[in-house]
């Protein structure tokens, strides 16, 4: 691999670096909407769902018919409860599983930046070793051209 080609492998693998963080980025974005929006919705929702269970009896409480609610005001209902506990604890769970994702293409992104850094050193020294090879080889040339003028000026000092 030149170094021409290395660099534009590193470049590319920059741009797929700087493509992950920029869905990475946009991945949170959302998802901080989402949590946003959720907690909106719930804000609305869930007290007018308190409100229809309490009218209808059906609190977390106990009720003597007739009689008043041991269930405290504000108090969210057994089933409202266990239904927001399920949307978060899904909520929960997505988000590790999208964390795991992230991580795991992080690790891999490392991995190959780190071969790259290898693939670069190692073509250094290549190109290093072929770069002294070239000035022996030019050093050789320059000496066997001096030893033939010297042995044509030697011939035409004879010849003469």
């Amino acid at each position: 691999m030149t170094a021409a080609e290395l660099v534009e492998e590193i470049q590319r693998q920059q741009e797929m670096v700087d493509e992950y963080e920029s869905g990475r980025k946009m991945g949170a974005d959302a998802l901080m909407q989402e949590i946003v929006q959720r907690a909106a919705i719930a804000a609305r929702t869930v007290p007018q769902a308190l409100a229809a269970v309490q009218g209808l009896g059906l609190g977390a409480g106990t009720r003597e018919p007739g009689g008043p609610s041991t269930e405290s005001p504000g108090a969210l209902p057994a089933a409202a409860y266990t239904a927001v506990t399920a949307d978060f604890e899904r909520f929960l769970e997505k988000l590790l599983e999208y964390e795991r994702e992230l991580d795991r293409r992080a690790a891999k992104l490392a991995e190959r930046e780190a071969q790259f850094a290898q693939a670069a050193v190692a073509l250094n020294s290549s190109q290093e070793k072929l770069a002294e090879q070239i000035e022996q080889l030019l050093h050789l040339l320059s000496q066997a051209k001096q030893s033939d003028l010297a042995q044509q000026l030697s011939q035409l000092r004879k010849a003469v």
